[in-house]
């Protein structure tokens, strides 16, 4: 990420106080201090798509590594975040980070829902930047293989309607307590009575469950 990127990254919706030119600057810090950074996301055919990559977070007085992502708000639902967020996990584990977090906004619950797909799990709620903030993380290690990097049996179709059947693990059971739980937000927030609903048939009912099972399948 360069100076002549500032047209581009102008056009992503970074909230804080840096501007686009200070983003620029900031990132261009992060390498020079510790090595990493933002990656500039582009399609095949070199589309600016948005940005990605490894930053250095301050929550209450700890210095932790943070996982991001902006993508352009014309190509979101695409999956161009949870690909894009999962090789960022990649760049992570291959440079030896024991522990990855990501800091999400309460109503932001597109982005948490790529967090649960990546294998972040929700830590705790903190008061970051003027207001509250969802820390997501998860501690990498060798022998671990997030959900997207399993070989699954594909019996769907399409680039990103595709469901996937295989034996269920340990890892899978904690991910989709993350998803519950989710779901569950999404349900509170549009004002479902979760005590009212019957499943399968009450969710199904509920029009906020659709918002649930995009969480699952995006």
């Amino acid at each position: 990420m360069t100076e002549a990127d500032l047209p581009d990254i102008a056009t992503l919706e970074l909230g804080g106080s840096r501007g686009p030119t200070g983003w620029i600057e900031w990132n261009r810090s992060n390498y020079a201090d510790h090595g990493f950074g933002l990656w500039i996301i582009e399609t095949h055919s070199g589309e600016f798509v948005g940005d990605c990559g490894l930053t250095m977070q301050e929550v209450e007085g700890e210095w932790l590594v943070e996982a991001g992502w902006h993508v352009r708000s014309s190509l979101r639902r695409q999956g161009y975040a949870a690909e894009a967020a999962a090789a960022v996990v990649e760049a992570a584990r291959g440079a030896g980070i024991d522990h990855l977090i990501a800091i999400i906004r309460p109503d932001n619950v597109a982005s948490q829902g790529v967090a649960a797909k990546i294998g972040l799990a929700l830590e705790r709620e903190v008061h970051k930047n003027g207001g509250p903030a969802l820390v997501f993380g998860a501690d990498l290690t060798l022998n671990q293989t997030s959900a997207l990097e399993r070989e699954p049996l594909v019996v769907g179709a399409g680039s990103h309607d595709q469901y996937a059947v295989r034996e269920a693990t340990e890892a899978d059971a904690d991910q989709m307590a993350v998803v519950e739980a989710l779901a569950r937000q999404i349900l509170v927030q549009e004002g479902v009575d979760l005590n009212a609903l019957t499943a399968p048939q009450g969710f199904q009912e509920a029009t906020s469950w659709t918002l649930a099972l995009a969480l699952i399948h995006r």
